[in-house]
């Protein structure tokens, strides 16, 4: 039962609803509720949501201020809060097309009035991408609803032509003021859109969608205006509405022509207007007054008339001059009938669009002075012999009347006349522009009588007789010729007493120069083109509303729901018969199987598979996210929260301050997380969550995974994702590749997927080992290649010799395009590097004072036992990790003056001496090998990033003391090699390669120390 309410309560309502909208949200039915009020209350609500509907009806006017003043306020909430949040559980719900999308797409079949959301939504949207960007102060999108406000423009553009959005506004009962300003707003945001759409697709280095492509989006701008102009033609309204009706129309064809869409040649444009749209115009125009067509051509006429004649002169001469580029006549002096024919039928065309061409009217003086100084008096313009004969067949006024319009005749022979004698023109003009004039003079003489005082004047004028001497001087015989025959025509048509000039047939008789072109234009005036019948033809294209029906629409829908299911019937095994199954009768009342889509939802949430149990449901914000890591003793809500929090996270990345809010309380619960569940793929998603909440939020997530990775409470495998995940969260930072040595050489020799992921995962390499290996390998290869290209001998045989290498090597450099206001070399120093630099010095002492003070003890404290933050397996990670770490922050301000220094000490510290009481005492004061070899491959990289900087002028003059020290120490790890003394796990896999690492660094600081010496030394 619907009940009426009063419109302050309505407006009470919706405010209410606005703000719980921009407010968290509990559940999916309470968002449905708050969505579906306002579309009820518009009569938008989809019938399968009545359930969320209100019982209120709204008066119409209510619904005019709904639409106008509440619609926009929503949509930009649905924007910024509901989309971010809330759109893969609507999606997953299947409401998103019944509730959101009929925000800012309503359906077609709905009142006009409708048409306001979508034009609000254009408003909106657009405003979003315009202002949407990381050097802009707005708010950044996630990329999901960048996708949506894309995806929801191109079904604006399809489904809402402007004739529909002129509808809305004009047929929805606002006043004056409202109309011109939401009509004002509609035709910059519809004629804008590409432009906007293009510079901000441009700027992220995406295609534009089709829809929205110059060629389409601006083609079907141009018929559907054409189509809005049919419209208004076929209104009755009163004067004042029609007045409204043509300032709207003149105020759209401005704007189309201020982007191009009239150009001087529509041709080389194929969305230009007439290009669209000349076709319909001529279908619907060109019909007999008489016929059943005639009254609805005269009323389409008339609009166009009054539409133009709204124009500035300018404005309408440039709509004129590309009507005019558009005209299929023939630029021929052809005196067939069906020649003469076209020409009479195109220049009534231009009378039906522009109006007569004349100079009695007060009113048709502007239009008069458009055309001839177009096609007359400018030189600049380039017209046929066509356009020639058209102008004049207008200007005589025979397409509508029977009499010849004698004044405007005798005015376009004079204007003719007056460039046409100019001595300027005579000289300088090339023989097509002589010809173009000299066409038009006489087809115009032609209309006036013979021997009438008119053409008696035109051949007395004084500078028309002394062009003809100019004419006689010509040293082009073609051009000489045109002013001969111009003085022959013009003295036989006003002969008295047959006394003509005649300046013999020998003139005129033969071939080149001129004469067959002469021979051509005196036939042609035998007659008169305006004097033949005005034939019109069966129109050849049926005319069609732009505007899509709901049938049309049902059947896309259907054609896209075929596709899909076709392209589910594709996926099963065909071979196998056993699969196949019978199709069940209409009326079988057993539930059908679950779809692939379900299938993979319960593989996704575990408690699909118990019905008895509540679905956990998937997190929406941030906050409900750390509530399910927090409740970890359920499996479902750990595995819930772990599966769909990439995404969610990456969602609110640069969007609001949410995550930077949540950031260090969800770090702390994914590092405490254990998988005390067995849970599938538990470490790939930890890890995961870890490297996103590090790429998303690393001045929070960096300095607090830092601080608890030396902290006493977690597992090898624990410090080992906060590990991974610094350096590969740095790395997505600094927009640099995976290193090809985590790609398979040969993808197509792998096991299945599941199985290879297992085997992977078992490696003795971390991520972070494999990276910094990548890393090293290239610095070694380049000072090869650098220092083999000085030699002509070794690069001979270089050339030679066929290099093998085991692992494929790609540059470990090569930035992602990607766009983030955060980049590594921004947030290096401060939030990771030196962090951790601190933060191990700290742990380093505070360790060795436990050790000193138990020394004698009987139990006394290992600082290096296992699974412990000094024992070598974790030093090999800390420093990879540190090496991964400089190599990506090679652009930080302070890399050269602190970062460098400060983890080259580090790294030789760890590197050349055992940290720990007990470490000393076990393994007899030797190092292991892969600490050793870790520890070189990080100050390798940091050398070599020195030398491309700055030569390495900051290390060898200011850190002198260092660089020296690094060299005697890679020296003696080199000799150490060479003569055989071996590290402990000096065959593991980190220790393999210490040989080459130590010769490569010893050249290296050999380069800088050779370069630099002089300089040092007088520094002393």
């Amino acid at each position: 039962m619907l009940s009426t309410i009063s419109s302050s309560g309505i407006y009470t309502q919706l405010r209410q609803t606005r703000e719980q909208l921009a407010a968290p949200i509990p559940d999916v039915d309470t968002l449905l509720r708050l969505l579906c009020l306002p579309l009820d209350l518009l009569g938008l609500l989809d019938t399968s949501l009545q359930r969320y509907g209100s019982s209120t009806q709204a008066p119409p006017q209510v619904r005019m201020v709904i639409l106008v003043k509440w619609i926009p306020s929503l949509q930009s909430t649905i924007l910024e809060h509901i989309l971010v949040d809330w759109k893969d559980a609507l999606v997953q719900e299947g409401c998103l097309e019944a509730t959101i999308a009929q925000y800012f797409v309503p359906r077609t079949a709905s009142s006009p009035e409708h048409a306001l959301a979508a034009l609000s939504a254009y408003d909106v949207l657009l405003n979003a991408i315009s202002r949407h960007g990381t050097s802009k102060e707005y708010r950044i999108f996630p990329e999901t609803t960048l996708q949506f406000i894309l995806d929801t423009l191109c079904r604006l553009s399809e489904q809402y032509s402007v004739d529909s959005l002129q509808r809305g506004v004009f047929e929805g009962g606002l006043d004056e003021d409202t109309q011109d300003l939401l009509w004002n707003d509609c035709v910059k945001n519809i004629v804008g859109a590409p432009t906007k759409i293009a510079n901000y697709c441009g700027e992220r280095g995406q295609r534009v969608p089709d829809p929205l492509l110059p060629v389409n989006y601006f083609g079907a701008l141009s018929r559907g205006t054409e189509a809005l102009l049919h419209r208004v033609s076929t209104m009755t309204r009163p004067q004042k509405e029609m007045t409204l009706q043509i300032e709207s129309l003149s105020l759209l064809l401005q704007k189309l022509l201020r982007v191009g869409l009239f150009p001087a040649e529509c041709r080389s444009q194929p969305y230009a207007f007439f290009s669209s749209n000349f076709q319909t115009m001529e279908d619907r125009l060109l019909v007999p007054a008489d016929s059943v067509t005639g009254a609805s051509a005269s009323s389409y006429s008339f609009i166009w008339q009054r539409v133009l004649g709204a124009l500035t002169a300018m404005d309408a001469q440039q709509v004129l001059r590309s009507c005019l580029s558009c005209l299929t006549v023939p630029s021929s002096l052809s005196s067939s009938l069906s020649v003469r024919q076209a020409i009479k039928k195109a220049a009534f065309l231009l009378y039906r669009i522009f109006g007569k061409l004349s100079r009695q009217a007060e009113s048709d003086r502007d239009r008069w002075e458009s055309v001839i100084g177009m096609t007359v008096s400018s030189t600049r313009s380039d017209w046929n012999i066509g356009i020639a004969r058209v102008i004049v067949c207008w200007a005589s006024g025979l397409m509508n009347s029977n009499t010849v319009d004698l004044e405007s005749i005798e005015a376009l022979a004079r204007a003719v006349l007056q460039i046409w004698s100019d001595p300027v023109f005579i000289k300088h003009s090339t023989r097509s522009k002589h010809q173009y004039m000299t066409v038009m003079l006489l087809l115009a003489i032609t209309y006036l009588p013979p021997q009438s005082d008119e053409l008696v004047s035109l051949s007395r004028n004084l500078s028309f007789l002394q062009s003809i001497t100019a004419y006689m001087e010509h040293p082009d015989p073609s051009i000489r010729r045109l002013g001969l025959l111009a003085a022959e025509v013009l003295s036989t048509a006003t002969a008295v007493e047959g006394k003509t000039l005649s300046f013999g047939a020998e003139m005129w008789e033969g071939e080149g120069e001129g004469k067959e072109f002469c021979r051509e234009l005196r036939n042609l005036i035998k007659e008169r083109d305006g004097d033949g019948d005005l034939v019109f033809e069966e129109a050849q294209s049926t005319l069609v509303e732009e505007s899509a029906t709901p049938e049309v629409i049902s059947t896309s829908h259907e054609s896209t729901s075929s596709i899909h299911q076709s392209s589910w019937n594709e996926s099963y095994d065909s071979d196998d018969d056993s699969l196949a199954g019978y199709e069940s009768p209409q009326d079988y009342s057993r539930s059908p199987s679950p779809t692939k889509e379900e299938l993979e939802e319960i593989e996704k949430d575990p408690t699909l598979n118990n019905p008895k149990k509540k679905k956990v449901p998937v997190p929406v914000y941030l906050t409900d996210l750390g509530k399910l890591l927090h409740d970890s003793k359920e499996a479902e809500k750990v595995q819930v929260a772990l599966s769909s929090a990439v995404a969610l996270i990456t969602r609110k990345k640069n969007y609001g301050t949410e995550l930077d809010e949540n950031a260090v309380d969800l770090t702390h619960a994914t590092i405490g997380l254990q998988d005390d569940f067995s849970l599938p793929d538990f470490e790939q998603n930890r890890q995961e969550m870890l490297i996103a909440l590090v790429a998303c939020c690393p001045r929070k997530a960096a300095p607090t995974i830092i601080e608890q990775f030396f902290n006493h409470q977690y597992s090898v495998a624990q410090r080992s994702a906060m590990l991974t995940a610094l350096a590969r969260g740095a790395r997505q930072l600094a927009a640099l590749e995976t290193p090809a040595s985590q790609q398979a050489a040969f993808p197509s020799k792998q096991l299945p997927p599941a199985k290879h992921a297992k085997l992977i995962a078992m490696e003795d390499q971390t991520p972070i080992q494999k990276t910094i290996e990548g890393i090293t390998r290239l610095v070694i290869d380049k000072q090869a290649s650098t220092a083999e290209s000085h030699v002509p001998a070794i690069a001979r045989e270089r050339h030679l010799r066929i290099h093998k290498t085991s692992r494929p090597v790609t540059d470990v450099h090569t930035p992602i395009a990607r766009a983030s206001s955060t980049t590594f070399k921004d947030v290096a120093a401060e939030f990771f590097i030196m962090p951790f630099v601190n933060r191990f010095w700290l742990y380093l002492r505070d360790e060795q004072t436990r050790e000193q003070r138990t020394a004698y003890a009987a139990n006394r404290y290992r600082g290096a036992g296992t699974g412990m933050v000094l024992s070598p397996l974790m030093l090999g990670q800390i420093l990879a990790t540190l090496g991964v770490l400089m190599d990506a922050a090679r652009f930080s301000p302070a890399y050269l003056a602190i970062l460098a220094p400060e983890v080259l000490e580090l790294a030789v510290t760890v590197g050349s001496r055992a940290l720990t009481t007990a470490a000393q005492s076990d393994s007899q004061n030797k190092q292991r090998a892969d600490v050793v070899a870790y520890s070189a491959q990080v100050a390798l990289i940091i050398i070599d990033t020195s030398a491309e900087l700055d030569g390495g002028r900051t290390l060898a003059m200011e850190h002198a003391r260092a660089l020296f020290a690094v060299g005697d120490w890679a020296r003696t790890l080199f000799e150490n090699e060479e003569k055989g003394i071996r590290l402990d796990g000096a065959g593991s896999v980190g220790g393999s390669n210490l040989e080459r690492v130590a010769a490569s660094l010893v050249l290296k600081v050999h380069d800088l120390l050779d370069k630099w010496r002089g300089s040092m030394i007088s520094g002393m």
